[in-house]
Parts: structure tokens; sequence; C-alpha cells
């Protein structure tokens, strides 16, 4: 599977990360990037938001804004402290018997190690059907964040592709 950092999944390395966020503005539809502290509902909603959405998305944990005039890099991946392994950390958030997303998406973590702890890319493909909640909340992702699914026509249309891909085929 190829990804938007211009290696596929399984051949994805930190350097690939630096160079698409190095000529990236803002965040976007497809990623999003969360500093230098780990919120387990943060998490939860990310991935519930990109899970909603008609492509699905990466997050990058470990990932701030670099800051001074004459940086070279537009995001720095300075990483953040996980209180264990990562890829078993942030499964445990996202698949939470309480809170965890649901239903589950398929989505996958790499991880590498810095100087200040990991950086980890968390890939979730959309949920064949939606929607996804985390907290009992619905999520979708827009340009540049993610928010709660407040009109009532778009959570209508959500539910509406969850129906029609729980439907049987020929109905």
């Amino acid at each position: 599977m190829w990804t938007i950092f211009g290696a596929s999944w399984n051949d994805l390395r930190l350097d690939h990360v630096q160079t698409y966020l190095d000529q990236a503005d803002d965040e976007r539809l497809l990623w999003e990037a969360k500093g230098t502290t780990l919120d387990k509902n943060e998490i939860r909603r990310q991935v519930c938001a990109f899970a909603n959405s008609h492509e699905g998305g990466y997050l990058i944990l470990g990932a701030g804004r670099a800051s001074g005039a004459s940086v070279e890099h537009r995001w720095a991946l300075d990483g953040v402290s996980f209180p264990g392994e990562p890829r078993p950390w942030i499964t445990d958030v996202v698949v939470d018997l309480e809170r965890g997303v649901r239903p589950r998406p398929d989505f996958d973590v790499v991880a590498w190690e810095t100087t200040n702890g990991h950086v980890a890319v968390v890939r979730v493909t959309p949920t064949s059907t939606p929607p996804s909640l985390a907290n009992g909340t619905v999520y979708e992702r827009l340009p540049g964040k993610s928010q709660t699914v407040r009109d009532p026509l778009r959570l209508a249309d959500l539910f509406g592709r969850g129906d029609a891909a729980r439907r049987p085929r020929g109905r």
C-alpha cells in the first residue's frame, strides 16, 4: 500500500515522513500532526474522524510546527514520550472496550525512536460501515481539523453509507 509520504507502508522510514512534512503547509484532509503530549481521547477522535472519511488518513504523533524564522523544516519530528511501546500502547487506546473507536477501523502503526521518545504514524483506512464513534461521539475529518458531526444531514449520510454497506448485494 502506497502512502502520502512517497513510500509504501512496509518501507516507510522517518526520513520519508520528514521529507513530506518539509513541503507541507497546513494539515490537510489526509493527515494530522500531534506534538509533544499524548492524549488518549485526542488519538481516538482523530482515528474516528479518519475512519469516517472516504480516504482514511495518517495521524503523526510526536510532530509539531518547527519554531524559528530560519528553520529548514516546517515541521519538527521531535518525538514524544510514550508510557510503553508505541505500537501496543496506541492499539490499546484505539480498541479500548469502553472509550475506543467503534466499529474499529483497520489501522496500523509504525514508530521510530528519537532523542525525545518516539515518532509514530497511525495509518487509518475508512470503515466500510460508518459511522465510527469514539467515546460515544461521531467525528469527521475536515481540511486541517477533526470535529464532532453536528449536522443532521451529514450524520444521516454517514449512517446511509453504513446501511448501504451492510445490505446484502442485489437488494
